[in-house]
């Protein structure tokens, strides 16, 4: 695993703003190589450095780099998911319809499942007025039927919530609890692009660029 990557790994489980020995902790590294990265990350501005009485602390500041790299994370979790629980979700993604993203959240997204775990997934439909609810309506339909279907190949039966990209901010608990446990199994890098979920993360300050 290159240094870089685990330094972006570290902020990634995280989910917020490091101290120096906190990343040295989460990524295990040596005390005079991670200096080194963390410098050059400064120098490449990827990261800033912030000084307080009696510490430092570190935050990711650039934001592409940092969509890029935490859907590369996102695939390596899905990879590494028990294939009675990554299949069926192969399945479901390649046929579900134009969304925003799909979250997998839970037990199941922390590989904490036991046979009775539900595949808990949260879509993200696309952020644009709709008024009478019409899309919404359709796209759980589709994803109902696509439910039914999966569910004969599948050991863990799913629950499905669908949500509009604007409520990514909300403060609805459900919602939290996906961004807090879940990753993206559908456009890992554009959900990792969206404000929202780098500030949920509490480690870029992104309207400040």
């Amino acid at each position: 695993m290159r240094p870089e990557y685990r330094i972006y790994k570290a902020f990634y489980d995280a989910k917020r703003q490091l101290y120096f020995s906190e990343i040295k902790r989460f990524s295990k590294m040596s005390v005079s190589s991670l200096q080194n990265v963390l410098l050059r990350m400064e120098k490449q501005k990827e990261i800033l450095r912030i000084k307080t009485i009696g510490n430092t602390y570190y935050r990711l500041i650039d934001a592409k780099k940092t969509a890029i790299i935490f859907s590369l994370i996102a695939l390596d979790r899905f990879n590494a998911l028990n294939p009675q629980i990554r299949l069926p979700l192969e399945s479901l993604v390649s046929k579900s319809p134009d969304v925003f993203s799909i979250l997998l959240f839970g037990s199941v997204s922390r590989q904490k499942e036991s046979s009775q775990s539900d595949i808990d997934l949260l879509i993200i439909t696309h952020d644009f007025p709709d008024i009478l609810g019409v899309h919404m309506e359709n796209i759980r339909k589709i994803f109902n039927k696509l439910n039914k279907d999966i569910s004969y190949s599948s050991v863990h039966p799913l629950s499905i919530s669908v949500i509009n990209r604007s409520k990514l901010d909300s403060d609805d608990y459900l919602v939290e609890q996906a961004i807090i446990t879940g990753f993206p199994i559908k456009n890992q890098q554009a959900y990792y692009e969206d404000y929202r979920i780098l500030e949920k993360y509490g480690i870029i300050g992104y309207r400040d660029r």
